[in-house]
């Protein structure tokens, strides 16, 4: 220890206290590479003996100072060998520095100068220094960017690399060198350090070869040198550089030193260079040839094509075409080309287009033309191009064709197209160097050509019936052609025939249904010469030709004759049937109508006319037809006492006659009918036809309406009777029924006659009346009104009237039984009603009877109402009765209806029935059945959601069956697929049959238990039944398949949760109460877990704090237990330093874990925090 007594220090071996606060005790180090000293004392006081305290040690760290130089370390070579292709780590081993005053990443390395080739001038790519972690892959990348700097911990994790340059080097090793000074963080540097690196040349181009065509003539050879084969190798010498055949060459073949190679033979770019290499052509009439090689260096290869171009020799004849067409044909007088379907050469060595063909023997009726000039030869260009023809010239040939010949001479004399003076060296072209030439015969079928018209025959005059048809004949009709044949003439109509037409009657080609009635505008001649055509006079009905025509010519296909009439004679005949009119006609009842010619008209329009007849087919059913002549016996209007006497029934009658004088007459029968009618026949001759004329009768009133029928009324004291047509019916033959009135002229003494208008019944008085149209609308009614002890018997007088006759007075008898009500009678029977439906009360279950026909007149009252439901009249439903009566249970109008929910199996009501004279009490028993109509409904199924390996209730909140008229323990859930990951169980014990009841659910004795596998889903499905009815309801609609109950099973979290982020807090702040604390937040300790949330991760404390304590900023209390990651979060979490104590650092153990338990190993976090005083020298 030194002791610093301004200016100067000086060691001491004490010290005083005060010497410590006057700050003039210090320590001096002396220089040297030790960090650590201390010094031991002993404390004493000034007692006398002094008291002496325990040896005391007080230790000084000594910072150390930068001042050494980085040192090289042993055995480094600083040296470095690559391949050219790969990339090397520059490791410790070739570059290491090492300073012990500082860290490796402390020494920083700069490169001065970049890598460059030793022994070159040039500045050439060297390659270049890279960090590995700046490229994805390390490999040689041109992105990669250059090193300038590194620190000498890269080096030693191999993070720095060399990558030799992007060229290639060549075949030699190439030499690199860098230069770099390594510095510490001081600022010691050593400059000017060489690093020497050796890269490897690697075999890794492939040779690349360019070619020049090599040129040969026909059969010859030529040398292949290294003005055909150009090879060039980066990383390899010529002179190793090799070539094989990898394919034999098609036309030739390839020698070395003068003996063929065979496919996979080689030789060397030195026999290339020296030109040992031959080619050999085989003769053969191609024109180039390809040579398929490889070239190697050793290790890499590479094929190539050598293309041979071969100079053609003329030494090959023209041949013919084999597949000519032998004969060409020709028409008289015509001209046809000759194409290259009739002459056509090839050769192998000419060019095919310059063949020339020469006549050798010209044809003997026409001549060979070329583009319209006689010519004695022509090239095969020229017949491609269409431009030779053959023309006759021999004139008209008559009806046969003939034959011509030309034969022709094919050469191919003519240069070929290969020559070239510059190049060429082959034999003269021109000159053939083959002796034969081929020669063909050209055959030409001349054919004659139609050019006569023919002409045409009329012959006797053709006649035809009226409305007949006459075949037409090569004797009216006829045509000649010199040069065609007869049947292959054809007449064509140029205008048709007036009143008729032509008819083929053959059938169609292919059809065997005759063409009659098609009328034709062509025929053939031998169609006519078989008596197939026909002409048919069709227009004849309402005119009388005499005479038709149509114009025809004759034609062979190519000419045609002169257009000529051909005239047809008709002869007519009775084929107009006579038009008939006639009109209906009206008669007053007994009266005649006189049938002149505004009602009977007939007219023929045949020339000449024919007679024309008329006669009765139908007599008049209530009437005669007379011919009154020219007599005046009697009036129209007035009926004759017996017209049979005078006048005799006409049957039949002539056209001339009735217009000559006849007076045609009908006379009506008197009868009551008001319609006739009769028919008469027209005939001709020929025709004949029928028309009806109808009469229609006008009634005359002369008939009294009388009775037909008259039915005695007999009815009950005080009854109404509807006097309908079953009892009063009356008829009046000329009168309808609504002209029929009966008119009252006495009325009944004991009741009342009443006639219905609208709603209301209104009583008639004396003369007033009614027709039998009313009656038979059962308007009309007798109301007996008389009292018990009155008479038996009524009645009425009225006459019957249509309007101008009446009937005698009549008289209508009415009978009144008079019998009194006796005592009444009740039958009653259950009534079976089912549970919320209606029952009607019929006879059958309620009825009551006093002897009496009046069912109207007993009248039930209900003294006490059924308690479940309601009496009710069906038309007016929900509306409750108190009284109805016989009638009513007797028309089925009045129902029980039920009502109550309360399971009861009968009801009753009680009543008072009374005739009005005496009256009876009765109980009507109703039986109500329970009837289940109602479908189970399906309100709830939720589904089910527990742990794994847990059991869960199958609760009504989750499945719930119900049924408004079934008791839960028979709403029945039909299990049809049971469960597949666990079992159902019922009353605690596993569910052995496949249902359980709704009762089962609501007393929560239904449960599913997981089995603890794996699977997160697990279901069952059901049907449900009331037990009665098929079908249950889910959603609103019926349903018969079955539901699926899901069942969600969650997994246990097995996965403990783990520390993501452990570091040491160190950040101290100054509390509001003067104290210092620590906050621990997520940003030092984080803990996680993907099957928890934060608030469920637990930092359970195992050892707390030994400096100070925790504690929660938001409720102020101490941790002394646990903590959680969302108390972390929220930064409520801090730790409280003990001011009294001089640390600064505490921990605490801790261990994270979840809520199902899985914990992590235990952990330590360590707190860090400063001390740091300022003092103040006095």
């Amino acid at each position: 220890m030194w002791c610093f007594m301004d200016p100067i220090g000086y060691p001491v071996p004490g010290f005083l206290q005060r010497d410590l606060f006057n700050g003039i005790i210090y320590y001096r180090h002396f220089g040297g590479e030790i960090f650590e000293d201390s010094f031991q004392f002993v404390l004493w006081d000034s007692h006398e003996p002094p008291n002496l305290s325990v040896p005391q040690v007080a230790t000084i760290h000594i910072t150390p100072v930068d001042d050494q130089l980085p040192k090289e370390a042993p055995g480094v070579s600083r040296h470095l060998v690559v391949k050219e292709t790969e990339v090397a780590y520059i490791t410790k081993k070739q570059l290491h520095f090492i300073d012990t005053e500082s860290y490796d990443r402390e020494l920083v390395y700069t490169i001065t100068t970049p890598p460059f080739f030793s022994f070159s001038h040039r500045h050439l790519d060297a390659g270049k220094l890279f960090l590995v972690d700046s490229i994805p892959k390390v490999v040689k990348n041109p992105m990669a960017l250059e090193l300038r700097s590194f620190t000498q911990h890269a080096v030693n994790y191999m993070k720095v690399a060399y990558m030799p340059p992007m060229q290639d080097i060549g075949p030699h090793c190439r030499d690199v060198q860098f230069t770099f000074s390594v510095s510490n963080q001081h600022g010691g540097t050593l400059h000017g350090i060489c690093f020497n690196i050796t890269v490897l040349p690697v075999d890794n181009q492939v040779p690349e070869v360019f070619t020049n065509p090599l040129k040969v003539t026909e059969g010859g050879q030529w040398v292949i040198s290294t003005e055909h084969i150009l090879i060039s190798d980066a990383d390899t010498k010529l002179d190793n550089i090799d070539l094989s055949l990898r394919g034999l060459p098609l036309h030739g073949s390839v020698e070395l030193n003068g003996f063929p190679l065979n496919s996979g033979g080689t030789f060397s770019w030195s026999d290339l260079h020296t030109l040992k290499v031959r080619y050999q052509h085989d003769g053969s009439e191609v024109l180039q040839d390809d040579i398929l090689l490889e070239v190697t260096d050793g290790t890499n290869s590479a094929e190539f094509v050598l293309h041979v171009k071969v100079f053609p020799v003329n030494d090959e004849p023209p041949v013919l075409k084999a597949d000519l067409t032998p004969v060409m044909n020709c028409s008289e007088g015509g001209e046809v080309v000759i194409t290259s379907e009739y002459i056509f050469a090839t050769d192998v060595d000419s060019d095919n287009l310059k063949l020339m063909f020469m006549i050798a023997r010209e044809p003997q009726h026409g001549v060979v033309r070329r583009a319209g000039v006689r010519v004695d030869q022509f090239s095969q260009g020229d017949v491609i191009s269409e431009a030779v023809t053959y023309k006759h010239t021999g004139g008209e040939i008559g009806m046969m064709p003939y034959s011509d010949t030309i034969t022709l001479v094919v050469s191919d004399g003519d240069p070929g197209p290969f020559v070239n003076g510059c190049c060429y060296n082959g034999p003269n072209p021109s000159v053939p160097l083959h002796t034969s030439f081929p020669v063909y015969d050209l055959n030409i079928t001349v054919y004659p050509v139609d050019n006569q018209p023919p002409s045409i025959a009329i012959g006797p005059m053709f006649v035809v019936d009226e409305g007949c048809s006459t075949a037409l004949t090569i004797n009216h009709l006829s045509a000649t052609d010199p040069d065609t044949a007869s049947d292959d003439l054809e007449f064509v109509l140029v205008s048709p025939p007036q009143f008729g037409y032509l008819e083929n009657i053959l059938p169609s080609v292919g059809f065997e249904k005759s063409n009659v009635g098609i009328s034709i505008d062509s025929f053939q001649w031998k169609d006519m010469n078989a008596f197939h055509i026909n002409y048919v006079q069709s227009r004849h009905l309402r005119i009388e030709p005499t005479a038709d025509q149509f114009t025809v010519y004759a034609t062979d296909g190519k000419q045609r004759s002169l257009e000529i009439p051909f005239s047809i004679i008709i002869n007519p005949t009775n084929d107009e049937a006579p038009d008939f009119v006639v009109q209906n006609i009206t008669v007053c009842e007994g009266q005649m109508k006189e049938l002149d010619s505004s009602i009977i008209s007939a007219v023929d329009l045949d020339i000449p006319q024919d007679p024309l007849l008329f006669s009765i087919t139908q007599k008049p059913g209530h009437g005669l037809l007379i011919n009154r002549g020219f007599s005046e016996d009697f009036p129209e209007n007035k009926q004759p006492a017996n017209p049979d006497q005078k006048h005799a029934p006409v049957h039949s009658f002539s056209m001339e006659l009735l217009k000559t004088g006849m007076r045609l007459t009908y006379v009506h029968d008197d009868s009551e009918s008001l319609a006739d009618d009769f028919t008469i026949q027209l005939s001709d001759g020929k025709h004949k036809i029928l028309k009806t004329i109808s009469v229609e009768v006008t009634p005359v009133n002369d008939e009294k309406p009388m009775l037909s029928k008259k039915a005695e009324i007999a009815m009950n004291m005080g009854g109404t009777r509807i006097i309908s047509s079953a009892i009063l019916s009356a008829i009046d033959e000329d009168s309808p029924r609504e002209k029929i009135y009966y008119v009252f002229e006495r009325l009944p003494q004991n009741g009342q006659l009443q006639f219905k208008i609208g709603r209301d019944w209104v009583p008639l008085s004396p003369g007033m009346k009614c027709t039998q149209e009313e009656v038979d609308l059962n308007l009309l009614r007798y109301t007996h009104t008389g009292a018990m002890d009155s008479q038996n018997r009524d009645s009425f007088t009225f006459y019957l009237w249509d309007g101008d006759n009446r009937s005698p007075a009549l008289d209508c008898q009415i009978t009144i039984k008079d019998m009194e009500k006796g005592d009444i009678v009740i039958l009653t029977k259950p009534l079976v009603v089912s549970k919320g439906v209606r029952g009607f009360l019929t006879t059958t279950t309620l009825l009551a009877v006093d002897g009496t026909d009046k069912p109207e007149e007993l009248l039930y009252v209900i003294t006490s109402p059924p308690q479940y439901g309601q009496v009710e009249y069906v038309h007016y439903p929900g509306v409750p009765i108190t009284s109805f009566s016989q009638m009513d249970i007797a028309g089925q109008t009045v129902c029980y209806v039920h009502k109550s929910k309360v399971t009861v199996s009968s009801d009753r009501f009680r009543f008072i029935i009374s005739n009005g004279l005496r009256t009876e009490h009765g109980v009507f028993e109703i039986t109500l059945e329970t009837v289940d109509r109602a479908l189970p409904v399906v309100t709830r199924n939720k589904g089910l959601r527990l742990a794994q390996g847990a059991v869960g209730l199958l609760s009504s909140d989750l499945l719930q069956l119900t049924d408004p008229d079934t008791a839960a323990e028979n709403l029945t859930f039909l299990l049809v697929q049971l469960p597949q990951h666990g079992q159902l169980y019922l009353w605690g014990t596993g569910l052995l049959q496949h249902n359980f009841t709704q009762q089962d659910v609501d007393s929560r004795n239904v449960a599913y238990r997981h089995s603890g596998g794996d699977s997160q889903t697990d279901c069952f499905t059901f049907m449900a039944t009331d037990r009665t009815n098929q079908g249950f309801v889910v959603n609103g609609r019926m349903w018969e398949e079955p539901v699926l109950f899901t069942i969600q099973v969650d997994q246990l979290d097995k996965t403990a949760p783990r520390i993501t982020l452990l570091h040491s807090p160190s950040q101290v702040g100054l509390l509001k109460n003067g104290c210092y604390g620590i906050y621990i937040t997520s940003h030092v300790l984080k803990a996680s877990d993907p099957d928890t949330e934060d608030d469920q991760i637990i930092f359970k404390i195992l050892q707390g704090p030994k400096h100070g304590h925790l504690e929660n900023t938001t409720t102020g209390e101490f941790i002394h237990e646990k903590f959680s990651q969302k108390d972390l979060n929220s930064k409520t979490v801090l730790y409280i330093i003990n001011p009294s104590l001089e640390v600064n650092s505490d921990t605490m153990e801790f261990q994270i874990m979840d809520p199902t338990g899985n914990s992590a190993t235990p952990q330590i976090l360590e707190l860090k925090w400063s001390h740091i005083e300022w003092s103040q020298t006095e």
